[in-house]
């Protein structure tokens, strides 16, 4: 069953309405498959990190839905949790499955490939900290009732790629033609840690 683009917002609209300080995770298209990877990832001032991110995504038609969840970052990871890395990361996700054969292959730009790419996201997310094993995690959960939608079409870039990759230097997916549903995080004071904004102002 094919599910369009708006009816990822009213899966995540259900999920997020009414939430309050609980954690939760973006309810999933039924038939969608979740699942727990490990990216590294790269950092502002140079290097990479690697972090642990859950998400749900289901291939249909010629369409792609992915949601994005919970993010997993080693405490001493100086990796920012902004618009710019759930960018990344969907990015980075549709190409690992591309690779993997689950969805069409993704051409060089400027030909972009048959395939519509729908993400989704919590506009807000709230920080945890966990210690686990002697280690200390910083949990990013999604919160709050706003979202971020966006549908594009992709290529492969000929320039740009990913220095943290293994291979290194893969290329990177770019975004055609998006449609963006944007609703930046807007803090809610009766929810003092729900104030991490995902969303840009696209």
């Amino acid at each position: 069953m094919k599910f369009s683009f708006f009816s990822i917002l009213v899966f995540i609209a259900m999920l997020f309405a009414g939430a309050a300080e609980t954690i939760a995770q973006p309810v999933c298209p039924p038939g969608s498959t979740t699942t727990t990877q490990a990216f590294s990832a790269p950092l502002p001032d140079g290097g990479c990190c690697t972090i642990t991110v859950t998400y749900c995504y289901l291939y249909s038609g010629t369409t792609l839905t992915l949601v994005i969840g919970t993010i997993t970052v080693p405490a001493d990871c100086p990796l920012i949790v902004n618009p710019g890395l759930f960018n990344w990361l969907s990015k980075k996700i549709v190409f690992r499955l591309s690779l993997a054969g689950g969805i069409p292959e993704i051409f060089n730009c400027p030909t972009t490939t048959q395939l519509t790419v729908e993400t989704g996201q919590s506009s807000c997310y709230m920080k945890q900290y966990a210690l686990v094993g002697g280690t200390g995690f910083n949990i990013y959960n999604p919160c709050g009732t706003s979202i971020c939608l966006r549908r594009c079409a992709v290529c492969l870039s000929t320039s740009q790629t990913d220095p943290c990759s293994t291979p290194a230097n893969e290329p990177m997916l770019q975004y055609v033609g998006c449609v963006y549903t944007t609703v930046p995080c807007v803090p809610d004071a009766s929810k003092p840690d729900c104030v991490i904004n995902t969303c840009d102002s696209n």
